[in-house]
């Protein structure tokens, strides 16, 4: 079962049914932008513990079902961001690595001109 289209019928059955403007609808209902209902329905972001709180009310569903909708795309999510965080410590690690041997240059630099 695709978890996005379970989201998406879920969305559809509270618009008694009809796809056309479903988000629409449960956007004014649940003042979240439209936007972020269509990302969580394509799979390009998930919803934050507080929306899917608020989700969970307004369709008169258990949180749990719809955190599980969203659970495998938060793993994701989180896998890719802790991806990036390993990347951005590496470089600053680098970064330093390289900075201490700059600094190290410039005080050999230093030296030999004051010997001069």
């Amino acid at each position: 079962m695709n978890k996005n289209l379970s989201f998406e019928k879920l969305i559809i059955e509270f618009n008694s049914g009809i796809k056309i403007g479903s988000q629409s609808y449960f956007a004014n209902k649940s003042k979240i932008p439209t936007q972020n209902i269509s990302a969580w329905i394509n799979g390009r972001s998930v919803p934050t513990r507080d929306n899917i709180i608020q989700i969970a009310k307004i369709l008169k569903k258990d949180i749990t079902e719809i955190q599980a909708i969203f659970n495998d795309k938060s793993n994701k999510y989180e896998n890719n961001n802790s991806s990036i965080i390993d990347l951005i410590l590496e470089k600053i690690k680098r970064l330093e690595t390289e900075n201490a041997l700059l600094r190290k240059e410039i005080e050999l630099i230093k030296t030999k001109t004051e010997k001069k």
